[in-house]
């Protein structure tokens, strides 16, 4: 059995075990046939009485997120023998892990390199990325900050669409007007990967801001779509 799950998701696994017999039960991980270390939340290794599985027992196991790394495969095995004794009437069931690595291998280009605030159409896309084939379809979501202190702000909300066209404000002086673009990549895991750029973007004296923001928001009240703003 072979499942898949985000590097950064918990790994929650119920195993059963039952005999007429007193219990040593273990949990391990090998990751490539050998076994590793790891941190769980609950315990790896336990004793139970005759008494206790006698019925269907469930021994459980949970790791917390960002233990393995991406694009691993992680064999869990869970072993039981007689209490005490480790080799008789030792058994095993195991489950296979694969841990899903985000995205890779793609670039992010802005086109034109620089121009105007709130005039010139910049075109933000991406592309190159490769993943399992069992990941796609990809989506892409573009944001941009005119600081890097500042919180980003969408241009574009996760979509199917590799590219995006919009205006941008005006850079900060004491940057260069620079404005950082920022593209993130899903998977269909939502397993994500982020690239960035930057854009040249200097004030445009001749706009009015007032009636740029008011035009946008009329757009917005047509179309519905706040990526048009």
């Amino acid at each position: 059995l072979v499942t898949k799950i985000n590097a950064d998701s918990r790994v929650s696994l119920i195993g059963v075990v039952r005999a007429t017999y007193g219990l040593d039960c273990t949990w391990t991980a090998a990751v490539d046939g050998v076994n590793v270390p790891f941190n769980a939340l609950t315990p790896t290794a336990q004793s139970f009485s005759r008494v206790a599985v006698r019925n269907n027992f469930a021994y459980g196991l949970l790791v917390p997120g960002s233990t393995f790394v991406p694009g691993s495969s992680v064999t869990f095995r869970l072993k039981a023998n007689f209490a005490g004794d480790n080799n008789l009437y030792a058994a095993f069931s195991e489950i296979n892990i694969k841990v899903n690595a985000a995205p890779s291998g793609g670039s992010v280009d802005v086109n034109p390199p620089s121009g105007s605030a709130l005039s010139t159409p910049f075109v933000l896309s991406t592309a190159g990325w490769t993943d399992d084939a069992e990941d796609f379809p990809l989506s892409y979501q573009f944001q941009y900050q005119t600081i890097a202190s500042q919180q980003l702000l969408n241009l574009q909300s996760r979509s199917p669409a590799n590219k995006v066209s919009a205006n941008l404000p005006a850079g900060h002086s004491s940057s260069g007007n620079a404005v950082i673009l920022v593209c993130t990549v899903f998977d269909a895991s939502l397993a994500a990967a982020t690239l960035s750029t930057t854009a040249t973007v200097t004030e445009n004296v001749a706009i009015d801001v007032t009636q740029y923001v008011n035009d946008q928001l009329s757009n917005f009240d047509s179309v519905g779509d706040v990526n048009t703003v």
